[in-house]
């Protein structure tokens, strides 16, 4: 079981035999079984949730507790509860250890007796393990309780509309799609799902790549380092970015270029940017290609139908928007118990960020008279993207002194 073993792409960035009855599915997992009941009358449930950077987050609530943040991140072969939350409510850690993640380390357990509730969607019995989550809500802008991963998506068949922000498990027996979209096979691997799909770097054939597809990834393309070297990628020719990746246990080393284009089945996506991570203890080298994750998918609106061994895809009004990279070089984080101030937690070299002035540890004052309850981790990333030559009058604090920096966005590709 490769528990989070994801690399710094994701969240900076997560089989057996089905019985019904009466609504109510099983599935068998490590000993634990969980229990499926909609609510009654129901095969469905549709909920809406926040698309924050392109990640999908919902509340709901563990063995009765208040509502608490959880992400649907495909890219986890199992469901992850925060240390600090599994503590809070008295659930028991068995086999606990440390393992080695992209960045660090991080000490975990196993999990038994949690039961979900999602708007009346009850999961009894779900198997989760455990390890330090909470510092991540920094990077997503609010609390993070845990993550729902295979051995939970596994159970429906899920639709994910990133048009509308709406998310609805069904009871996959029941489930039909009667939609426009393109089915595409998938293979689950170890409770990670995989597709493959066409690289088309610029002037080459096409590439076929095996891709985990992962809803818990920030970014478009993520390569690992072996494929990138076996596939002679990028170009030598190409610029490139060295930026700072995140993952669980830390900060990674990572590389950004562009790529003339990405198909999914008959859908052809142009011009965008794909990245690698080109050193994390070693998890950066793996048998298949990499991953793709939210800056693709929120193009689309998915469905997760893995007890037919397929993924549809189905173009949204996002389809045909061009794909912007950051201009500023500048990458946030939020602190406090609000998630309110607004901080630079790392800049890329040469960037029009480190050239006006500013540095990692500023803490935002205002953005073109935008203060930061009227700002988000999300809207900041979009200013970040919006057309070359855009000027923004930035004010920081730095330790005890109040900075005026005027910020002009450039492409750096």
């Amino acid at each position: 079981m490769r528990i989070l073993s994801k690399l710094s792409s994701s969240l900076f960035c997560l089989l057996a035999t089905i019985l019904f009855a009466q609504g109510i599915h099983s599935i068998k997992k490590n000993e634990n079984i969980a229990e499926v009941e909609f609510p009654t009358g129901k095969t469905s449930l549709q909920i809406p949730f926040n698309n924050d950077l392109g990640l999908v987050f919902f509340k709901l609530r563990i063995n009765g507790s208040t509502p608490v943040w959880f992400n649907l991140d495909t890219g986890y072969d199992v469901s992850i509860i925060d240390a600090g939350l599994a503590k809070k409510l008295k659930l028991k850690v068995n086999n606990p250890k440390v393992i080695d993640v992209p960045g660090g380390s991080v000490e975990t357990g196993d999990i038994s007796g949690v039961n979900v509730n999602i708007d009346g969607l009850i999961v009894k019995n779900q198997p989760m393990q455990t390890t330090p989550l909470a510092a991540l809500g920094g990077f997503v802008g609010h609390d993070f309780g845990g993550i729902l991963g295979h051995d939970f998506i596994n159970l429906f068949a899920i639709e994910i509309d990133y048009d509308k922000d709406l998310i609805t498990f069904h009871n996959p027996e029941s489930f039909q799609y009667d939609g426009k979209g393109e089915s595409i096979p998938v293979e689950i691997i170890e409770g990670e799902p995989f597709l493959y799909l066409n690289i088309l770097p610029e002037g080459r054939t096409p590439i076929k790549a095996k891709l985990k597809i992962d809803t818990g990834s920030i970014s478009g393309l993520g390569f690992n380092k072996n494929f990138i070297e076996a596939n002679d990628m990028p170009d030598k020719k190409q610029k490139v970015l060295d930026v700072t990746g995140l993952a669980v246990g830390g900060d990674t080393k990572n590389i950004v270029f562009k790529l003339k284009g990405f198909q999914i089945g008959s859908y052809l996506m142009k011009d965008l940017f794909a990245g690698a991570t080109i050193d994390s203890g070693g998890f950066e080298n793996r048998n298949d290609a990499g991953t793709f994750g939210g800056e693709i998918l929120t193009h689309f609106s998915i469905v997760l139908d893995y007890s037919r061994k397929r993924i549809i895809f189905e173009p949204n009004s996002m389809f045909s928007k061009p794909f912007e990279l950051d201009k500023s070089g500048l990458f946030f984080i939020t602190e406090g118990s609000n998630y309110k101030t607004f901080k630079i937690y790392s800049l890329v070299g040469n960037s029009p960020a480190e050239k006006a002035g500013l540095k990692i540890g500023d803490k935002i004052v205002s953005i073109n008279n935008l203060t930061p309850k009227q700002l988000s981790l999300d809207k900041l990333w979009t200013m970040m993207r919006t057309k070359e030559g855009t000027l923004y009058q930035v004010k920081i604090k730095r330790g005890k002194k109040l900075i005026h920096i005027n910020l002009k966005l450039q492409s750096m590709l």
